[in-house]
């Protein structure tokens, strides 16, 4: 991997992440989170992309019968110098 992170190297991160670590990723998405949205049901759990600075989930957040798709992005703090330190 070289210092960047390619979109290749995101897609197959996003890949192994969904597949072999579903669990992980809902649990990501449920952390970003808070005040009354925390008590609602997160559904379709998705890593969408993974860069230096960040990586970028989906999801459906429900409330009873009335859902919507929700993006976040969480940044690596410290930021990441390195593709390598996404392993």
């Amino acid at each position: 991997m070289s210092d960047e992170v390619t979109a290749e190297t995101s897609q197959q991160i996003c890949s192994h992440m969904n597949w072999d670590h579903a669990p992980t990723v809902h649990a990501l998405c449920t952390s970003t989170l808070s005040g009354r949205d925390a008590r609602l049901k997160v559904t379709n759990a998705k890593m969408k992309s993974v860069s230096l600075e960040a990586y970028i989930l989906s999801f459906v957040l429900c409330d009873g019968h009335s859902c919507m798709m929700k993006t976040a992005s969480v940044p690596f703090a410290p930021k990441l110098e390195s593709g390598k330190e996404l392993r």
